[in-house]
Parts: C-alpha cells; sequence; structure tokens
C-alpha cells in the first residue's frame, strides 16, 4: 500500500506535529518527544495508528502539493494569479 512504498519519505525537521488536528493526541505527543526522520520510523513507534500515519502522509502530500503551487505561482503575473485563484473557487472573470 502506500505507506510502504512511501516509508522511506524524509519527515521535516521542523514538523509540528501539534498543528496537524488529524493525528490523535498520542500520536502528537509520541512524535513530538522521538522526532522520527522517515514516514517508516513514525510508523514503527508504539501508540501511533495506521489512521495517524495515512493523516501524516496526507498532511505531507497536502504541504508539498501548497509548495509547488506557490513556486509556480511565483512567475505567474498579478492578473493571471487573480484569474487562477478566482478559477479554483468556482468563479471565472
Amino acid at each position: 500500500d502506500q505507506v510502504k512504498r512511501q516509508s522511506q519519505r524524509k519527515l521535516p525537521s521542523d514538523l509540528e506535529y501539534d498543528s496537524i488536528g488529524t493525528l490523535s493526541r498520542e500520536a502528537r505527543e509520541k512524535l513530538t518527544a522521538i522526532q522520527p526522520t522517515t514516514l517508516g520510523q513514525a510508523s514503527r513507534i508504539p501508540g501511533v495508528s495506521q489512521a495517524d500515519i495515512t493523516a501524516l502522509l496526507m498532511w505531507l502530500e497536502l504541504r508539498q502539493r501548497q509548495h509547488e503551487y506557490k513556486t509556480q505561482s511565483a512567475g505567474i503575473s498579478p492578473r493571471t494569479q487573480k484569474t487562477v485563484h478566482l478559477s479554483e473557487s468556482g468563479k471565472f472573470i
């Protein structure tokens, strides 16, 4: 499954687990205390469930996509950028 394929995925060293509301309280506490460096290490921590790992993976994917979007948007003119934002919200100019 996807978690196994992503087990070597690096976790950011500045990751604030308390800011990820979809993680269980126990998982946030354990991850904060241990600070795993990969998703595979995080998955082997007692008290961190498969649901927590899936939530963490989804959070990482969302963060990566937001970063990619910001990077792509940096080269777009302000008028085009406005159109993109309006289009994503379902409204067109």
